[in-house]
């Protein structure tokens, strides 16, 4: 039997973006970050926050310091659980982040 209607035309595909790598230094600075992040909660087991509904197990590490220019600065890390974190980032506004400690 013949379709009278022909096949729709399909637009063509835009190439995708590509994402730009990391640089040179910069991929330094995180395979840096990296190994101080892991040696870090391997000394800090526990989470340093201990809010509401803390899971007890540091899994993360929080900055308290914008992680720019403090991304290697141990002073600035604190050990947290997932649940703990979640609410400093997302839940606590700035100015209870400051008076809490956890930001600077």
């Amino acid at each position: 039997m013949f379709n009278p209607q022909p096949k729709p035309i399909k637009p063509e595909k835009k190439p995708k973006a590509r994402i730009k790598p990391v640089s040179k230094v910069h991929a330094k600075e995180l395979r840096s970050y990296f190994q101080k992040r892991k040696d870090f909660l391997e000394t800090h087991k526990v989470c340093q926050a201990k809010l509401i509904r803390c899971e007890g197990k540091a899994v993360e590490v929080h900055h308290c310091a914008k992680r720019g220019k403090n991304l290697n600065n141990e002073s600035t890390f604190m050990a947290v659980c997932a649940a703990c974190h979640n609410q400093i980032e997302r839940v606590i506004s700035a100015v209870e982040r400051r008076e809490r400690g956890f930001l600077k």
